[in-house]
């Protein structure tokens, strides 16, 4: 290990090799997508691994820090800690010194500019938002159930609409630059947006600066060998998951593909050396919010391997498809208002559309029939193919000839048979996406050969992972699910806050050939089912707390519309006919903004409840943790969406928001609300059974 003003350690320089450390643990830290400066998770992760390491222990294993340096921006000088573990009661001969280092790859490459990062939506984010639905449908456990079905096509067809929405958005965040009063705001968007999402954009379609990214990791891990550290351990978050798999040769492209990384050996210039001669050939990978599946599938995007295998692009087809059925909805409405399309035209024009699928069976029965008969197998492939493209030919002149008599007769309507033909089209490609016919194959997935044990945790909300790691081999990885906080907005950042479920399982993976390993609580089914039993909980008020103020949006909009007042004055570039909308669209932000801090606040009792239970699992009380009080925080959670049951049902009541604000009414208004979030919180834990021990295997 050399300082920042070492000249960095070669191979085979034998006056700096005498200066190396031997290491009972060396950990490399990696951070996914975002903007974080180097130091930035080594000094939050850092602390919370040891304070838990301290308090799960009861105290006896403490870390002292020998040494600590935030580093600079090359992996020859990574963000470090030396980290003394002292084992209280034994001798000093029992501690152990580990060190933990930082692979940072955030500013390793040149951000990819914001008309690369559009250009490249077009294609990557109706793709990404199909694998997500098919791989989340796929892992269900009972897929080809009519239910399950029936919420994969919803999902898709919502989901799948707000992709060219997203896509215009970000068009239009360019077109509003042009605008001087909004060019500061938008280019700080654009700058956050290419420094976040364009790591991805860069990992799939850059192999240049993919590679940068990679030989940070790869120098990482050098590091850490060199500082001969006897157990080497990789914590890699989102797409820093993606990442290290990609640089250990994990994620193949096809399956003779060895992805074997070459690097040059410091001793010898000429002389060529595989990745796994220049690091541990013992790591230990934990992956978590793992971006490995939509990383290494828009990898495959990227080289039009599903072009190449179907000659199109599901998601992309079933994106204009939703738009086409759209278009042709509406156009039938409006015949329909105009009094322009009547039963004769739905008769015609279904009956039509019929025979053409029942002409195109007949024919491909005929051929069934005919390719058997004796002297067809002795016809060429020229005069075979000839026959069938008469035999279409025909069919459709003969459509063509009714639509055309049916046009003139006033009886074809054009609209309803392109919305069938549309629909039949969206539904031929949602089989595509939701079957194996288009397996969104994500290369192939393997252990890489460097590593001995592989844990793969992904949270029950977090959209990144979307459930565990697909690899070629299940009994390869060792996948957890824990439970977070229940939400898909923060279950992906909030890893670090679950103490039990995540931290723990980190620290014991890290102590796992420390001779204190034991004094860690063992591992427990029961603090996992706990722990989703109190995030069912905060979904099912919160989910309450949402329908509470959809309801009361509409209710106060339908009494109250006329006397909403404009908060600002409209700016003077805003189009005329837009204006009578802005207070709409202010009421609408208001409303999203009092759902997400009302949210906030049912956070706050329930994350003091959670921390409670988490923390008495990390002292050994996990005999006490059944017994656990819970009634307090539940009915805390209660509180917030009753009050807003109450001021709905005052609104409809009085038709406006009347409230008795006397002692009287207010102390019976209190009591009220008391008891009514009493009942419901003795309701949700009966609809939401709590968790026996003795239970849970």
């Amino acid at each position: 290990m050399h300082k920042e003003n070492e000249k960095p350690i070669q191979a085979g320089d034998e006056n700096t090799q005498a200066e190396n450390k031997q290491f009972k643990v060396g950990i490399l830290i990696v951070h996914g997508i975002g903007l974080q400066p180097p130091g930035e998770i080594l000094i939050k992760w850092g602390d919370v691994l040891l304070n838990t390491i301290r308090r799960a222990t009861g105290d006896k294993v403490r870390g002292i820090i020998q040494r600590g340096t935030l580093g600079g921006r090359s992996a020859d000088s990574p963000a470090e800690i030396e980290v003394k573990m002292q084992w209280d009661g034994r001798s000093e001969a029992n501690d152990e010194t580990w060190v933990i280092a930082e692979g940072w790859w955030a500013d390793s490459f040149p951000a990819p500019t914001y008309r690369e990062l559009l250009s490249w939506s077009f294609r990557a984010v109706p793709w990404a938002i199909a694998t997500h639905v098919a791989q989340h449908y796929r892992q269900k456990k009972t897929p080809g159930k009519l239910w399950s079905i029936f919420k994969a096509i919803i999902q898709l067809l919502f989901t799948l609409l707000l992709a060219p929405l997203i896509v215009m958005l970000l068009a239009l965040i360019i077109l509003l630059g042009l605008i001087p009063q909004l060019r500061k705001s938008l280019l700080s968007i654009q700058s956050t947006l290419t420094g976040t999402v364009g790591d991805s954009l860069v990992f799939a379609e850059s192999p240049v600066r993919a590679a940068l990214m990679k030989t940070r990791i790869r120098e990482g891990l050098e590091h850490l060998k060199r500082n001969e550290c006897d157990h080497t351990v990789i914590l890699a978050h989102s797409q820093g998951a993606a990442v290290v798999m990609d640089t250990l040769g994990g994620i193949r492209d096809t399956e003779s593909d060895r992805s074997e990384i070459i690097v040059t050996a410091a001793d010898s210039k000429d002389a060529k050396v595989t990745l796994g001669d220049t690091i541990s050939k013992e790591i230990t990978l934990v992956t978590f919010g793992s971006g490995v599946n939509k990383l290494a599938s828009l990898k495959q995007l990227a080289k039009d391997r599903v072009m190449n295998r179907l000659e199109f692009d599901p998601p992309r087809a079933a994106v204009i498809s939703i738009l086409a059925v759209i278009v042709f909805f509406v156009a039938l409405f409006y015949q329909v208002r105009i009094n322009a399309f009547s039963s004769r035209n739905m008769i015609f024009t279904v009956a039509l559309y019929a025979a053409g699928i029942l002409l195109g069976y007949m024919v491909s029965k005929f051929f069934q029939w005919h390719k058997n008969k004796p002297g067809y197998v002795k016809k060429s492939e020229e005069r075979k193919s000839k026959e069938l493209v008469w035999f279409i030919y025909i069919i459709m002149v003969l459509i063509l000839a009714l639509m055309v008599y049916g046009y003139i007769a006033h009886l074809f309507s054009f609209s309803l048979f392109a919305l069938i033909l549309a629909f039949a089209y969206l539904a031929g490609i949602l089989h595509v996406i939701l079957t194996d016919k288009l397996k969104f194959n994500t290369g192939k997935i393997v252990k890489p050969d460097n590593v001995v044990r592989w844990i793969d945790i992904y949270s029950s909300d977090d959209p990144v992972p979307n459930g565990s790691t697909l690899v070629n081999d299940e009994n390869s990885v060792e996948s957890i699910k824990i439970w977070n906080c229940g939400s898909t907005f923060a279950d992906h950042t909030s890893y670090w806050d679950n103490l039990d479920g995540f931290v723990l399982r980190i620290a014991k993976e890290c102590a796992a050939k420390s001779g204190w390993k034991d004094l860690l609580p063992p591992e427990n089914h029961y603090f996992d089912e706990r722990a989703k039993w109190r995030v069912r909980l905060l979904k099912l008020v919160t989910g309450f707390n949402f329908l509470a103020w959809i309801a009361g949006s509409f209710i106060f909009w339908f009494l109250s519309s006329q006397h909403i007042p404009l908060l600002f004055k409209a700016p003077s570039f805003l189009p005329e006919a837009l204006v009578p909308f802005l207070p709409f669209i202010q009421f609408t932000l208001i409303i999203a903004l009092m759902i997400w801090l009302t949210s906030k606040i049912i956070f706050i009792p329930w994350m003091i409840w959670a921390r409670k239970e988490q923390k008495m699992v990390l002292d050994g009380k996990k005999d006490k943790l059944p017994d656990a009080p819970i009634w307090v925080p539940i009915f805390f959670m209660w509180v917030f969406v009753c009050c807003l049951l109450f001021a709905e049902g005052s609104m409809l009541r009085n038709g406006s928001l009347n409230l008795d604000l006397s002692f009287d009414g207010l102390f019976g208004l209190i009591i009220l609300i008391s008891v009514t979030s009493l009942i419901l919180g003795y309701i949700s834990t009966r609809i939401i059974r709590k968790p026996k021990m003795d239970e849970v295997i």
